[in-house]
């Protein structure tokens, strides 16, 4: 790889990389998955779960996701690495040694470069109309996105919407977009490896993903597009007004809610919550 001799340029080749040559929060991902091919990073921790990868057609990455951990991966500034064209080499580069681990199974890796145009609107319709550093960094990976064609990329390369379409319910997908998991009504068997934790999860355990309330524990929460709209996440999705939050919370307690409530029994008892019924009026489901 040629990198101009910049402070740029010295960020990105010496950012903090994982034992599989690729940055950190991306590799302690692949600890999941795949035998380190150099000396981990840290000996000492523990690899949470072991991935079966037999169960899955595609191992989806969301690109932004990428670009999100090797800009991490650096303490440089930000506004200048999204700005430079090294990052979208490094960006490249990553994805090919990702193509080398992933030739030697028969999971497929895809790379998906979704448009949140629409999602993030109608996600944060009557809320505060201030910019998240979570979106300022998704609309500067854009700015990288746009300058790569799909023959830059040596596999499966989806650009889409925010719907993710693949032909098959057996997928498994490495994201910090809490939204890209409400695809879980396209894909059914849609499962999450996260970044930097390497922790697998299913849609019963994407509680972790909603906005805090406090110090409130989330865990007995279910999983869903609506309760996404009032609560809030830690990317793209703002949350509503303290006080619809917390009436929600005390009422899903009431109701005895658990991960596993259904869409039809939330529907019914947020009836009973008058603040997020206001908030829920500006709601259209796109999923």
């Amino acid at each position: 790889m040629f990198l101009l001799n910049t402070g740029v340029s010295n960020a990105l080749v010496n950012r903090t990389l994982s034992s599989f040559g690729i940055s950190i929060g991306t590799g302690l991902a692949l600890e999941s998955v795949f035998t380190p091919t150099t000396e981990r990073y840290d000996v000492t921790r523990e690899i949470p779960n072991i991935v079966d990868m037999s169960k899955f057609k595609y191992h989806v990455f969301n690109i932004y996701t990428l670009l999100r951990n090797i800009v991490s991966a650096t303490d440089f500034d930000k506004v200048r690495l999204y700005e430079s064209k090294e990052l979208k080499e490094v960006l490249i580069e990553e994805i090919e040694t990702l193509k080398l681990l992933y030739d030697n199974i028969e999971t497929e890796l895809v790379i998906w470069v979704p448009d949140y145009k629409d999602a993030f609107i109608t996600f944060n319709q009557s809320k505060k109309k201030t910019m998240s550093r979570p979106y300022i960094d998704y609309m500067s990976g854009r700015m990288v996105t746009k300058k790569i064609g799909k023959d830059d990329i040596p596999v499966k390369y989806i650009e889409s919407d925010h719907k993710l379409d693949l032909d098959s319910s057996d997928v498994l997908i490495t994201t910090h977009i809490t939204l890209d998991l409400l695809n879980i009504k396209r894909i059914k068997n849609l499962t999450l490896l996260e970044s930097n934790t390497g922790l697998l999860r299913d849609k019963y355990k994407w509680y972790n993903k909603y906005h805090s309330i406090g110090k409130r524990d989330m865990s007995f929460l279910p999983f869903n597009d609506q309760l996404l709209f009032l609560l809030g996440d830690k990317s793209l999705v703002k949350p509503g007004s303290i006080s619809a939050r917390v009436e929600l919370y005390d009422m899903a307690i009431n109701k005895k809610w658990t991960p596993r409530t259904t869409r039809d029994k939330i529907r019914e008892n947020l009836k009973e919550c008058k603040l997020a019924l206001k908030v829920l009026l500006d709601y259209k489901n796109i999923y």
